[in-house]
């Protein structure tokens, strides 16, 4: 959420945080721009970014982590819901000392990743589904971002998007 907060203040579109809705059939991501759920180790990071993040209202969420709620700024939201084709999937990884880079991943590992992180109820995958993602992997680049600088990673990010279109 972090890195994606920073993204959005250096220009890019947002679309979604926490969840992407593939459209079936041709697996282009719908916009679901939700406001984004800010935890506390996120607040000090995106400050002089956000300088009204210290006026929003904390919250308490079921699972006892102390939120707050990010609208994202009205400049930052597609101009419309037209679903848009997925070109790569980056798996941030905040680490603090860890050296922020872009490393690239296996499809298969990738798809796993996806999977493992899916909501997507198990029985509703039959064989063509299951095929569909397969080949729609095939047209993703995949990559892992571990960082523990914001700066460099929404850099790195920013590059993926000039040099392999946005």
């Amino acid at each position: 959420t972090t890195l994606t907060a920073a993204l959005i203040r250096s220009g890019a579109t947002y679309f979604s945080d926490e969840i992407a809705l593939l459209e079936e059939g041709t697996l282009a991501v719908r916009p679901v721009p939700l406001a984004l759920t800010i935890k506390e180790g996120s607040i000090e990071p995106l400050r002089e970014l956000y300088p009204e993040i210290d006026t929003l209202a904390a919250h308490l969420r079921e699972d006892y982590v102390r939120v707050r709620y990010l609208p994202p700024p009205p400049a930052s939201l597609p101009a419309d819901d037209t679903p848009q084709p997925v070109r790569w999937i980056v798996f941030p990884r905040y680490t603090q000392g860890a050296e922020t880079e872009l490393r690239p991943l296996t499809r298969p590992a990738a798809l796993r990743r996806l999977l493992d992180e899916s909501f997507i109820p198990m029985e509703r995958l039959d064989r063509d589904k299951v095929e569909s993602l397969v080949q729609w992997m095939r047209t993703v680049e995949c990559f892992e971002l571990p960082f523990s600088s914001l700066d460099k990673a929404v850099a790195i990010v920013r590059e993926l998007m000039v040099g392999r279109g946005s």
